[in-house]
């Protein structure tokens, strides 16, 4: 039986490069000490996180200050929590609430356990690279104009590439309505700290701003940040369902970790992610040179509703493949750099302050090497050869497609259906709280375009749903599980190729 402990310790004396998450890198950038000698409860003298009046509380409005917020919690069960508490503090059971259908799954989560009716503003479409553009202000607008129940609004910025919204401009419109608006930025704690990034949301109209410290700063995983930024947010609705979504046991070395990050950043960390920033630009440049290897840049701005870009993010393909599973596997097991994730079209390196010269300087060689090579998919593969254990069974996975992206098509034959590589245009049956609740069976999904799905299905990371529970499953649905498997990916919410529906009327199928 394997040890948990001991294959993380492997993988760390392995030296493998992480181009992923947590953003510390796996280094101690400021001395933190043996977490057993700091792991404690609510003794006396050190407060508790959910009637915050002593040392946490401090803390907490040191970060507030540091950010400029109206209030700033410390989340010690990630995004998740925050998430989670703010759709509940900003709507109610049976009302309406919009939100962008390339958030995360905790949204989703958090509409089905609220009971609430979601109405989904689709992102624009990055055809090149096969993914999620930007939410066009005017679509929330139109939502806002039909339907009068809408409590709140809830948007990723940015998304998991790194695109971000015009949030000022859909600040402005929620606002104009006299709704809550509430940003999803968990990739974006690192906003403020450098210039050469887009904007905080914080600074742009939002009313409540959701990050992870530990995706993009040197802080432990888990911990993040729940900021109220204005006064149309009920601050004891907020408090009153952190205490529910997080450990009645909240973690010191977690949250002794975060404000560490923090006081880090206010103070060293500026000087940090300065040479952070230079050894980027530099190394963007570089591959940017490169021909047969795509990687999503800042001009992509202006076009599918993006308004700006996180330079941090390195979301690569290789030109006219898709190939992101092959790419993965190739920087991973040839030249022991660990991605983030992959798609069908790309492969998402995640990059930080953290990251040493020599790191991104193997990673430019490594990708010119594979620039080399990427002029066809089978010398791509080639590059496999003698570096993985079952390298036939490796190739053979790996579809020899030729095109950027396979069209989706609905029950008509028509392809308007297709948003991205990760999403499709549903018909909403049901509520995901009234489709979880309903009577349900499994069927193959190869033969049920038509059915009301009863589960998620979504690749993880980025957990972002391609059917989510109440939406009625079509052909384009079908096609992109299809390819999610023949690249070779690992599709959540099928068991043995069944999908859990709604159960019509009748006997259950055989």
């Amino acid at each position: 039986m394997s040890d948990l402990y001991d294959e993380l310790k492997q993988y760390n004396d392995s030296g493998a490069y992480a181009f992923h998450m947590p953003g510390h890198k796996r280094n101690n950038f400021y001395e933190f000490c043996d977490p057993f000698k700091i792991d404690i409860t609510e003794i006396d003298g050190f407060d508790d996180l959910h009637h915050a009046e002593g040392i946490l509380k401090e803390c907490m409005d040191y970060a507030a200050q540091a950010y400029g917020t109206k209030k700033t919690y410390f989340l010690v069960n990630g995004s998740t929590a925050g998430l989670l508490s703010a759709v509940f503090a900003t709507a109610e059971f049976g009302y309406e609430i919009i939100i962008a259908r390339n958030c995360h799954k905790s949204v989703y989560n958090a509409v089905e356990l609220r009971g609430a009716h979601p109405l989904y503003v689709y992102p624009d479409y990055i055809d090149e690279f096969g993914i999620s553009g930007g939410i066009n202000p005017e679509k929330v607008e139109e939502l806002l104009k039909e339907h009068e129940n809408v409590k709140a609004v809830v948007v990723v910025s940015p998304t998991y590439d790194g695109v971000c919204s015009d949030i000022k401009a859909i600040a402005e419109i929620v606002h104009k309505y006299n709704r809550v608006l509430v940003v999803d930025e968990a990739h974006g704690a690192h906003f403020k700290y450098n210039d050469c990034f887009p904007e905080t949301a914080v600074r742009l109209g939002a009313d409540i701003v959701i990050q992870s410290l530990h995706k993009t700063l040197p802080s432990l995983t888990q911990t993040a940040l729940l900021h109220v930024c204005t006064d149309r947010v009920d601050v004891k609705k907020i408090e009153k369902y952190l205490s529910i979504f997080q450990s009645s046991s909240p973690s010191y070395v977690l949250m002794a970790g975060i404000d560490k990050c923090i006081k880090f950043m206010n103070n060293d960390g500026v000087v940090y992610m300065e040479e952070y920033c230079s050894r980027l630009r530099v190394l963007r440049q570089e591959l940017a040179e490169l021909k047969n290897i795509k990687m999503v840049s800042k001009a992509i701005v202006d076009k599918a509703s993006v308004y700006d870009y996180d330079c941090g993010k390195i979301i690569i393909s290789a030109a006219g493949f898709t190939a992101g599973k092959l790419l993965y596997d190739i920087l991973r097991l040839r030249y022991n750099i660990q991605p983030e994730m992959c798609t069908v079209s790309c492969v998402t390196l995640m990059t930080s302050l953290c990251d040493s010269k020599e790191a991104f300087e193997h990673l430019e060689a490594a990708l010119r090497e594979i620039n080399n090579h990427a002029g066809s998919k089978s010398e791509l593969i080639k590059l496999l050869d003698g570096f993985a254990d079952n390298y036939e069974g490796l190739a053979q996975g790996y579809t020899l497609e030729n095109t950027p992206k396979e069209a989706g098509f609905d029950d008509n034959g028509s392809t308007d259906l297709k948003i991205c590589d990760t999403m499709v245009i549903n018909q909403q049956v049901y509520t995901p709280w009234h489709a979880v609740t309903l009577p349900k069976w499994s069927m193959d999904y190869r033969y049920i375009p038509g059915e009301t799905v009863a589960e998620y299905v979504y690749i993880y990371p980025p957990g972002i749903p391609l059917l989510v529970p109440g939406e009625k499953i079509n052909k384009a649905d079908i096609k992109v599980i299809e390819r999610y498997q023949n690249a070779g990916l690992k599709v959540h919410g099928l068991k043995n190729n069944k999908l859990v529906v709604v159960r019509r009327y009748g006997l259950p199928p055989d």
